[in-house]
C-alpha cells in the first residue's frame, strides 16, 4: 500500500487498486514576507525561481522556464531551496503547502509566505497492488473509514497546519 499518491503520476495507473481521495495537494509560489504578492505567472518574468531538480510543474510555469522568461534554479533537496530564498539569493520558490506549513510551524523567525499564485492542485489517495485483491480491498476500506471518521484531517492538522484540513 502506498498512500498520498496521485493517479496521474503513473504511466499505467490501471495496474493498481485505488482508494478514495484522502486529501488534496497544492503547490504555491513562495516568497519572502517583504516581497510584493505574486498573483499571476507574468509577474514571475525576470525572476530566479528555486525548483526541484527533475520535477515537472504546471504548463504555464514550464513555458516560462522554456522561453527563459524566468530562470529555474534546480535543487535536489527542499531545505536548500528554502535556504536560498531566506538568504534572498532567489526571488521565489515553488513548493507544496505541506512542506511550507511544516517549516512555518517548526522554524523560529520564519519569514516566508505563500503568494496568491497556486501552481498546482490535485487529489491524493492510496493505491494497492491487485494481488491479493482481498487484502488490498481491506486496506483501502480501512483508509476510507479513517477518512470518514476525520482521522486523516486530524493528523494533518496536528503535524502540518489546520489550514490543510479541506
Amino acid at each position: 500500500m502506498l498512500c498520498l499518491y496521485n493517479r496521474h503520476w503513473l504511466k499505467k495507473p490501471e495496474r493498481f487498486i485505488w482508494g478514495p481521495d484522502l486529501t488534496h495537494y497544492e503547490e504555491y509560489v513562495i516568497q519572502n514576507e517583504d516581497a510584493p504578492d505574486i498573483k499571476n505567472y507574468q509577474q514571475l518574468q525576470g525572476m530566479m525561481v528555486a525548483t526541484r531538480l527533475g520535477y515537472t510543474y504546471s504548463p504555464q510555469l514550464e513555458a516560462l522556464f522554456k522561453k527563459e522568461y524566468s530562470v529555474r534554479l534546480n535543487r535536489q533537496d527542499t531545505d536548500s531551496m528554502y535556504r536560498l530564498l531566506t538568504l534572498k539569493r532567489v526571488d521565489s520558490l515553488i513548493d507544496n503547502t505541506w512542506s511550507f506549513y511544516h517549516r512555518q510551524k517548526n522554524t523560529p523567525n520564519f519569514s516566508l509566505r505563500l503568494t496568491s499564485l497556486r501552481d498546482a492542485h490535485y487529489p491524493l489517495t492510496c493505491l494497492c497492488s491487485q494481488h491479493p485483491p482481498e487484502l488490498s480491498n481491506a486496506l483501502l476500506q480501512s483508509m476510507n473509514s479513517l477518512r470518514n471518521q476525520g482521522k486523516i484531517r486530524q493528523l494533518m492538522a496536528k503535524y502540518l497546519s489546520p489550514d490543510l484540513v479541506n
